[in-house]
């Protein structure tokens, strides 16, 4: 079973991305979709260097091929954030939340407790960005969108 701060690296991954995208012409939560996107492998890369050190995966190309997002999966997903408003606000509020974790991640190298804390401060810093009720309803339009025109983002 993997350890608990990988599920949850695994779920920000899945949230905020992997590989490229092509060029944005909407709202700032499709521009942080596919910086975040453009992100990712290196994120990806130092994430997996700690999971084969920990015992997690036998081997990085393992945890890589696991936690990767096909680029075209984000040339669909980002641009359709510019649909959804009450949702993208929201995105701009926990944004920067999302790049204070990745320095963490950064300073924290494959040390589980500071990884723990680093995510222990996230849920801090999302605890001050309120989820409206129609952001709560453009969420669930929107995974319902990607699950019909994007189809899964991992398989």
């Amino acid at each position: 079973m993997k350890n608990t701060w990988m599920m949850r690296l695994g779920a920000v991954v899945l949230g905020i991305s992997a590989g490229t995208c092509g060029p944005s012409d909407g709202s700032s939560a499709e521009a942080w979709c596919r910086d975040a996107a453009e992100k990712a492998p290196e994120s990806i890369d130092a994430q997996c260097t700690c999971s084969v050190n920990d015992g997690t995966y036998p081997d990085k190309q393992s945890c890589i091929d696991d936690l990767t997002v096909d680029d075209s999966s984000y040339d669909c997903v980002c641009p359709l954030y510019n649909k959804y408003p009450a949702l993208s606000a929201y995105i701009d509020c926990i944004a920067p939340s999302q790049e204070t974790l990745a320095d963490c991640f950064q300073s924290a190298g494959c040390d589980p407790d500071k990884r723990d804390a680093c995510f222990d401060a996230l849920l801090n810093d999302l605890s001050a960005c309120e989820i409206s009720p129609e952001a709560e309803a453009e969420q669930e339009a929107f995974d319902a969108e990607i699950a019909e025109k994007c189809g899964p983002l991992i398989p």
